[in-house]
């Protein structure tokens, strides 16, 4: 989904709940571990960028809706059964996590490919080094692993409102 029109989306619903005239207000940022947050004494609800530009509309729109219900009932409430009711009645799945179809962003920060091999791997850190296939007893800058941000790939365009 486009993030554009999730945002449209969101603010549309924002304000069908009525947390727009009681000064929430809505921000995307740049996670790529959770969806979503509410954040109750910002009045902020926050969405992650990558994973909208990953998921369908149905996805982002029971995210949306998640976190719209706990700014309904308060952070006291976490995701009791109050928290539940209020989920159901909103129509959001009364889940604590989003769905097994939700897709995620990969795990690893990092993949490395090397030059003359082809061998590739993930990472969660860059570190300087050579391909151990290649020459496994010292580092040699002839076989340099190449390294790409799987998340950078994965957000397109995520900027805050």
């Amino acid at each position: 989904m486009e993030v554009e029109v999730a945002k449209q989306m969101a603010r549309r619903l924002m304000s069908a709940y009525g947390l727009t005239g009681r000064g929430w207000t809505l921000h995307i940022d740049r996670a790529v571990r959770r969806f979503g947050s509410c954040h109750g004494k910002l009045k902020r609800i926050t969405l992650s960028g990558p994973l909208i530009t990953l998921n369908d509309e149905d996805e982002v729109q029971d995210t949306i809706l998640h976190e719209i219900t706990h700014a309904l009932v308060g952070a006291k409430h976490g995701h009791d059964r109050v928290w539940k009711a209020t989920a159901e009645a909103v129509g959001c799945r009364p889940q604590r996590c989003y769905s097994a179809q939700t897709v995620r962003v990969p795990s690893a920060r990092y993949r490395f490919e090397c030059p003359a091999c082809g061998h590739t791997g993930t990472r969660m850190r860059i570190r300087v080094s050579s391909c151990a296939r290649c020459d496994p007893k010292q580092f040699n800058q002839r076989y340099l692993l190449r390294w790409t941000d799987l998340h950078v790939a994965a957000a397109g365009s995520s900027a805050a409102d």
